[in-house]
């Protein structure tokens, strides 16, 4: 697997978009400058996963003072249910405790059961419940892993 993985580049945008698009409903899909944004911002890791010269899914972290944000896991809605999010997270932690430690947060749709289940097993707990936290006024919580 581990040949699949390699960080994502300016090319790759626009089909981390289109994944983007896939998995989340208007109003909590990133822009095309959020992603330019988290690709250059230089404290971020942006993975993706490619089988052959397709890919399947991606995660990006963001370092924010003293701790880390998982920003985004998208796996396309077909190749979910295959370890690809599991895979990506595991090699995603590793790359950011070869860069510095301390706590990581991220923040998951209260009805997005699939991925609070696997952020679960990752460690991560529910610290909150954010209302309306998404632009379509959905509500999430916020999970914390140390």
């Amino acid at each position: 697997m581990k040949a699949n993985l390699q960080p994502a580049s300016i090319e790759d945008i626009l089909v981390m978009m289109t994944i983007d698009r896939q998995c989340f409903p208007a109003g909590e899909a990133f822009s095309l400058e959020e992603f330019y944004f988290y690709l250059y911002y230089l404290d971020s890791i942006s993975l993706i996963y490619r089988d052959k010269s397709k890919i399947l899914g991606f995660i990006i972290f963001s370092k924010l003072d003293e701790y880390w944000e998982l920003v985004t896991l998208d796996i396309k809605p077909e190749e979910q249910g295959k370890g690809i999010g599991t895979y990506l997270l595991k090699e995603g932690f590793e790359k950011v405790k070869e860069r510095s430690s301390g706590p990581v947060y991220l923040h998951v749709r209260v009805d997005n059961e699939k991925a609070i289940n696997l952020y679960r097993k990752f460690g991560f707990n529910v610290v909150k419940t954010v209302k309306n936290y998404y632009n379509n006024r959905q509500d999430a919580y916020l999970m914390h892993k140390e």
